[in-house]
């Protein structure tokens, strides 16, 4: 089917181009966009229209990548497609798609806002199990079974809608949620094991249906059962030690609010309504669009220096839902401090034995050149150089009067001084010879 992919580096965009079925991939090692070298550039995967399926294993481990545009026309999310995209944090399924393969989205544990559309169908085991943050569902009407654990340990899971089209609760299929309120409507004919075990905060369950077969642990102890009157509900209540709540009466429902969790820019709310006869239904309540602006982080881009200007990124994202607000660049001006170096001599005229020299002194920038400072200064006489031995330096010609090795002194050429110089290099011989005394 021709498929091609591409990912922008710079701006961590994947993008897929299929006509028809995406490949379902063998293993992990067969999807080339979920290698280490390239899925840490994986933040948004784009499928392009034409796509019909996503295979299995497309986006499996892809833990970077935190939105997905999928085209209409897909029907089908393979197996295990989006397992562990952990960073993942909102779907919006078209109405094309109808089939959900198990473990699809599994492990998403930043999912917190799963859009279904109408043509859904089939929600297969584990689809969303762990998946943490998902605050609540409205399960499209079509939909006939609630496959086994679909929802298990989505602990931030308040509240779910189900259809009237729903016909079977599946084993686990909310266990361990986090769940408070749960309305099965009337074509409700099973619900099996341990299907909202584990749910603590599980207040209540209403059945509309008359006529259902239960499984073992089906809810926790403590949880009250609302039904009909000689309702399967109600022996079940009875065989398990639940209290049980008679709903009904031929009149039509007066519901009021009677709870509510309140919508955020990060997940949806849900309404709990209930009748005077005991009758209950949800209410979702969809997502706003009111942000809370955290503060701004800064990315030096290109440092700026004393003659050229730098760049800077500021980003600022929401506090409850991670949503990037802000993502500027901006110019940082120059600085206009040098960076001295070290200082640099230059010799103008050479120093002798005779005569001083002279020096020039300065110190420059090393970013951009300029001279900082900058000064002369003498170099001091060199001593006279003797390499014949006549006592006159061979430079200048001047005498060198030597001193003496013993007293440091200069003896003149006078006869006492030639004596005394005499006797002073006899002593220092000795002394020498023998150490001092």
């Amino acid at each position: 089917n021709g498929m091609t992919w591409n990912i922008d580096r710079k701006n961590c965009v994947l993008t897929i181009t299929v006509n028809g079925d995406m490949p379902s991939f063998p293993n992990t090692n067969a999807v080339p966009w979920a290698q280490d070298v390239n899925k840490n550039y994986v933040h948004t995967a784009v499928i392009s229209p034409g796509a019909t399926s996503i295979g299995n294993l497309a986006f499996y481990g892809c833990d970077a990548l935190t939105q997905v545009s999928i085209p209409s026309g897909v029907t089908l999310i393979g197996a295990s497609a989006f397992y562990n995209c952990g960073s993942l944090t909102e779907v919006h399924l078209p109405d094309s798609v109808s089939y959900l393969g198990a473990f699809s989205f599994h492990g998403c544990a930043s999912l917190a806002d799963i859009a279904f559309g109408s043509g859904l169908r089939t929600i297969s085991a584990n689809a969303f199990s762990g998946c943490s943050s998902l605050p609540a569902v409205v399960i499209p009407n079509g939909v006939t079974v609630i496959s086994d654990s679909s929802f298990k340990d989505c602990v931030r899971l308040t509240g779910v809608v189900i259809p009237g089209s729903v016909t079977s609760v599946g084993a686990d299929a909310f266990s361990g949620s986090g769940l408070t309120e749960v309305v099965l409507p009337s074509a409700v004919r099973t619900v099996q094991s341990r299907a909202f075990a584990g749910c603590a905060s599980l207040y209540s369950v209403t059945f509309y249906s008359t006529k259902c077969t239960f499984g073992s642990d089906v809810m926790p102890e403590g949880t009250l059962v609302c039904g009909y009157r000689n309702s399967d509900a109600e022996v079940y209540a009875d065989a398990n030690g639940l209290e049980f709540q008679v709903i009904g009466g031929d009149h039509e429902h007066n519901f009021i609010v009677i709870s509510t969790v309140p919508a955020t820019c990060g997940r949806t709310g849900l309404n709990t309504l209930a009748c005077s006869c005991g009758a209950r239904k949800l209410e979702v309540l969809p997502r706003t669009d009111l942000h809370v602006q955290g503060d701004a982080e800064r990315t030096l881009i290109t440092p700026a220096t004393c003659v050229s200007v730098g760049e800077e990124r500021i980003t600022v994202s929401c506090t409850v839902c991670g949503k990037q607000l802000v993502d500027e660049t901006y110019e940082v001006p120059a600085t206009g401090v040098h960076t001295p170096g070290e200082a640099v001599d230059t010799v103008l005229t050479p120093a002798t034995c005779s005569e001083t020299g002279r020096k020039h002194i300065s110190v420059s920038c090393t970013v951009c050149g300029t001279t900082l400072w900058e000064t002369e200064v003498d170099i001091p006489t060199i001593s006279h150089k003797d390499a014949n031995g006549d006592q006159r330096c061979d430079v200048c010609g001047s005498k060198i009067e030597q001193r003496c090795k013993y007293c440091g002194q200069i003896h003149d050429d006078t006869g006492l001084g030639r004596l005394i110089k005499f006797m002073h290099s006899i002593i220092y011989f000795f002394r020498n010879m023998f150490g001092k005394a």
